[in-house]
């Protein structure tokens, strides 16, 4: 096999990547010839005139033509960072996003200065918000569902990796159906939210890929929303917290519908791209029995997030 530089692998890289609509193919083909290589980018691009062996570059070959079909690139290296930790990723479970990070961190916030938090997270897909939330508040202790088989595996195992595996305990089932009789200082979840109908204009690394039951929120997007707002108050400790990401376009939706159903202290929170991304109250026993709030909602939520 005739020697290539890194240069000109990058170049024949960037250059398909860019013809399929690739949104960073410099990035992207970096990141794969990196991996390939087992350096690091900055060692890359440090050494452009360097030749990989035959086998990196068989390697790199195999992911670029992954990555011009557009399967994402968290499928084709196998791991995605996220709150400055990296986690195993595979097909069938959602990628973990940078916005989510806002979820995490309101997470940190609410429960500053409680002692031993007893955390819900609905949805744990890859178990990267589950995971973050352990390595940053050291006495929490979270209960984590998904109905995913795959992610409850894909959750446990970067539990197991990070070392906190005995104080986040994934279990499969629907919503808030394996978490009977216990009680919780905080539900964090990040659910299915984009709207039926706008599923086929997602990116194709997102509609082709990832799973569709973890972007499907129903006909307007907010039916899981729903459900996790009604049923949480069975689940959350008077004065304790839910912390909910949305859609762009759905706080003020949510923060009133919180508000209708015994949620105080309603706050609506913008990502690093200004997007109002994260919905949080806390909840009021009080104020709930007064509302009178009925549990009728869609049962036609799953859920597979990060």
């Amino acid at each position: 096999m005739q020697m290539v530089s890194v240069q000109d692998l990058l170049a024949k890289a960037t250059h398909l990547l860019g013809q399929v609509g690739v949104e960073t193919p410099l990035l992207d083909a970096e990141v794969m010839l990196s991996e390939a290589m087992g350096v690091s980018r900055t060692h890359l691009l440090a050494h452009p005139d360097c030749h990989p062996s035959a086998s990196d570059v068989r390697r790199f070959q195999r992911w670029l033509n992954k990555r011009v079909k557009r399967v994402p690139l968290a499928y084709v290296v196998g791991h995605k960072e996220f709150y400055g930790l990296d986690f195993e990723i595979r097909r069938g479970v959602l990628i973990p996003r940078p916005e989510t990070e806002l979820l995490v961190d309101r997470t940190i916030q609410v429960l500053k200065g409680a002692r031993s938090p007893v955390i819900a997270e609905i949805g744990v897909g890859s178990g990267a918000v589950a995971v973050a939330c352990a390595l940053s508040i050291r006495d929490a202790r979270i209960y984590a569902t998904d109905v995913s088989p795959v992610a409850v595996r894909m959750a446990r195992l970067n539990a197991k990796r990070h070392g906190v595996s005995e104080r986040v305990r994934v279990m499969q089932g629907d919503l808030f159906e394996p978490l009977a009789n216990l009680a919780f200082d905080a539900v964090v979840s990040n659910p299915p939210y984009v709207p039926t109908s706008e599923i086929a204009t997602l990116q194709p690394e997102i509609r082709n890929y990832e799973p569709r039951e973890a972007l499907d929120g129903g006909t307007d997007g907010m039916a899981c929303l729903h459900r996790i707002i009604l049923e949480a108050r069975r689940y959350i400790k008077p004065g304790g917290f839910l912390i909910l990401e949305v859609g762009n376009g759905q706080a003020g939706a949510i923060a009133s519908l919180m508000k209708q159903h015994g949620y105080i202290a309603v706050q609506v929170n913008r990502d690093y791209a200004g997007v109002e991304r994260v919905v949080n109250g806390r909840f009021d026993s009080e104020q709930s029995a007064l509302t009178g709030a009925v549990l009728d909602h869609e049962n036609n939520c799953t859920e597979n997030r990060p």
